[in-house]
């Protein structure tokens, strides 16, 4: 929809997974099921399709999947085999927003209860945290958004806190991460 006049310029027909549009200078960009795909927001024809990419694809109300588009980079986080308590481990996947190629993949942890998948970019670093349950550390992870590279840690509050995260996503700011536990 051109956001000037309300005029609608293309439509397509197709299913995205739950909560993985997203839109840039690059594209119109989504889960499909299969891959990530990549329209143009000029007239919509496909750009480009990412190599599978494993996704829970369950309409679970209890979790979904992220992408985040940063500087050039999509950021997928989809708990393939996560059911309800399962703790899955998930794999976050970087991808060149221009052409669809895998940048980079490493492990990412547990980190929403009942909610959508944590990813915060800040200062060029991809952050996450090991914090569903009660036996998780809590422990921040950042890495570089372009190589991946562990660029710093630190472990999360021993404090007292709730027995697991609860149910809605985290916040992040430049300078504070406001966890749901």
């Amino acid at each position: 929809v051109d956001a000037e006049t309300g005029r609608v310029k293309w439509k397509v027909e197709t299913t995205p997974l739950k909560l993985t549009l997203t839109v840039g200078k690059e594209g119109v960009f989504f889960h499909d099921g299969q891959s990530v795909v990549c329209l143009d927001g000029e007239d919509g024809k496909q750009l480009w399709r990412s190599d599978a990419l494993a996704a829970n694809t369950s309409l679970n109300e209890a979790f979904g999947p992220t992408l985040v588009l940063q500087d050039g980079v999509l950021l997928f986080a989809s708990a393939e085999n996560w059911s309800f308590g399962s703790g899955a481990k998930d794999t976050l996947t970087a991808l060149s927003a221009e052409t669809g190629k895998k940048l980079w993949d490493a492990p990412h942890p547990p980190s929403g209860y009942a909610s959508p998948e944590d990813t915060f970019v800040i200062d060029g670093m991809v952050w996450s945290s090991e914090c569903t349950s009660r036996g998780h550390t809590g422990t921040f992870i950042a890495r570089d958004l372009k190589t991946g590279e562990v660029r710093a840690s630190f472990p999360g509050n021993d404090g007292k806190h709730m027995p697991h995260h609860r149910c809605h996503r985290a916040k992040a700011t430049e300078r504070f991460f406001l966890m749901s536990r």
